[in-house]
C-alpha cells in the first residue's frame, strides 16, 4: 500500500459524518486544479462537466500553477463545501516537505472521493540498454 493512498483512506475513515441539513448545492462551486491542461485540470474539467447537470448548478474550474498556491487557497475558503480542490497526492506530501507550511492537509481538508489513478513509469534510455542486451544473450552471464 503506497503512503498516499494509506493517508487518504486514513483521513476518509477519520472523517466524521454530518448530516445535510439545507440543500446541497444553492449556488455555483468552485473546483481548484493545477496547471491549465495537465492532469489534473483534465480531470476537475470532466468531474464539473457531469456533476454541474446532476447538481443542478455551474461548478466552475479555476486552473492555478503550483499545488502550493492551490492548497493556500483552498484552506483560506470558507469550510461549506463550495470550494473543491482536483490535485494529486501532492497537497498531502507538500506539508511534509516544508519546514513551516502555510496549511495543514489533514486539518484544513476533507477527502470525498478518489477521482482516479495513474501509473508511475521508471523509463531508461532505449539503445544500449544491459536489459536488452541480455535478453539477446539469455545463456550468457555478465
Amino acid at each position: 500500500m503506497n503512503l498516499p493512498f494509506a493517508l487518504f483512506a486514513l483521513a476518509i475513515a477519520s472523517a466524521p459524518l454530518h448530516a445535510q441539513t439545507s440543500p446541497y448545492p444553492v449556488k455555483p462551486i468552485r473546483m481548484l486544479s493545477a496547471q491549465f491542461g495537465g492532469g489534473s485540470d483534465i480531470a476537475a474539467r470532466l468531474l464539473a462537466g457531469g456533476l454541474s447537470p446532476r447538481f443542478g448548478q455551474q461548478v466552475i474550474v479555476d486552473s492555478r500553477v503550483g499545488g502550493t498556491i492551490i492548497a493556500e487557497t483552498a484552506a483560506r475558503a470558507a469550510p461549506d463545501g463550495y470550494t473543491l480542490v482536483c490535485y494529486s497526492s501532492t497537497i498531502w506530501l507538500i506539508p511534509l516537505m516544508q519546514t513551516k507550511p502555510s496549511y495543514d492537509a489533514f486539518r484544513d481538508f476533507t477527502p470525498i472521493t478518489l477521482v482516479g489513478s495513474s501509473p508511475m513509469v521508471l523509463p531508461c534510455r532505449r539503445n544500449p540498454s544491459p536489459i536488452s542486451s541480455r535478453s539477446q544473450r539469455p545463456n550468457q552471464e555478465s
